[in-house]
């Protein structure tokens, strides 16, 4: 089924919206990227809620309507570190790291991303507390999460985003393969050297944006990881959570995704093919970790689809 166009973002953002979250997209000038991670962090509110499965921990930044982040595989709410400044500016917004990733407690043996989502509807009526609607954009193996969430609370989720998603059915092969263990290397420059070659591989489609920022993010998210999402990644997760979505849906991906092994088109037929009234915009110049490599155009696209919704802030 082709998708209609006219359920598409808008490829060009109002200059306002742009202005505002290319400002907000700096990265660290002055400090050492792990010191500026650590006062990004010390900025924000941490949350500690107890689940049947452990605690989930939350951090918060801002204020406004809710808006909840949930990072991808290999990874913590610092995937989310050039967008947080934009999206506080207009919203409280929540970055959890889910069950087994980050400063939360280990996944349940055996749990995929349905005992996943099941362990942050739990956290979510604590952190999040009331009844106000909550937004959710999840990223990667975040938006499989974000989806069953999203399915089970149609009670407290308001509108689903999925940024760089995966489990449309067709995910790379060859590229796992070119991987590169960090592991057990020697020493700290040759586990960077990895992290550097295993970003280049599949999280950012241009090797001059691969900054140190970065590294430090990949060596710190990987190094807290328990949870491996790579076989919840693959074929149909996605698309059979979607199926139970009732709620307006949005996707972005950057044209260079490397985690579609038939390219963007791809993974663009087939969310519309479960999702035919579903919204969608292709960032340019971007792969994977979109929100990262093209900050500023993924900060804007964001902003304008969650301010078409009832409630939301103005522009």
């Amino acid at each position: 089924m082709e998708r209609n166009p006219e359920n598409d973002v808008a490829e060009a953002a109002p200059a306002a919206t742009q202005s505002a979250a290319r400002a907000a997209a700096q990265r660290p000038t002055g400090l050492a990227p792990a010191q500026w991670l650590a006062g990004l962090e010390a900025a924000a509110q941490r949350v500690e809620v107890p689940t049947a499965s452990g605690t989930s921990v939350w951090r918060r930044w801002g204020a406004g309507p809710p808006l909840l982040l949930l990072h991808g595989g290999t990874g913590s709410w610092r995937h989310w570190v050039l967008n947080l400044q934009a999206l506080s500016a207009s919203y409280t917004v929540w970055a959890p790291d889910m069950p087994g990733y980050g400063d939360s407690a280990d996944a349940p043996a055996g749990a995929g991303p349905a005992e996943l989502a099941e362990g942050l509807s739990q956290a979510l009526d604590v952190a999040i507390a009331g009844d106000a609607p909550v937004d959710l954009i999840g990223f990667s193996f975040g938006g499989v999460v974000a989806a069953h969430l999203a399915a089970r609370r149609p009670d407290r989720i308001r509108r689903l985003m999925l940024v760089g998603a995966v489990g449309l059915g067709a995910l790379r092969n060859a590229r796992d393969q070119a991987m590169q263990r960090w592991r057990g290397l020697a020493d700290e420059q040759a586990q960077r050297a990895a992290h550097r070659h295993n970003l280049a591989v599949l999280m950012i489609a241009d090797p001059a944006r691969i900054d140190d920022l970065a590294i430090e993010i990949q060596c710190q998210n990987a190094a807290r990881t328990r949870f491996f999402s790579r076989g919840a990644s693959r074929g149909q997760g996605l698309i059979e959570a979607l199926q139970q979505v009732t709620l307006p849906v949005c996707g972005i991906w950057g044209r260079h995704d490397a985690t579609s092994s038939g390219g963007i088109e791809t993974a663009l037929n087939a969310f519309h093919q479960v999702l035919p009234q579903a919204s969608s915009q292709v960032i340019d110049d971007a792969g994977h970790w979109v929100q990262y490599e093209s900050a500023p155009a993924c900060n804007a696209a964001m902003l304008d689809w969650l301010a078409q919704g009832a409630g939301a802030p103005p522009a």
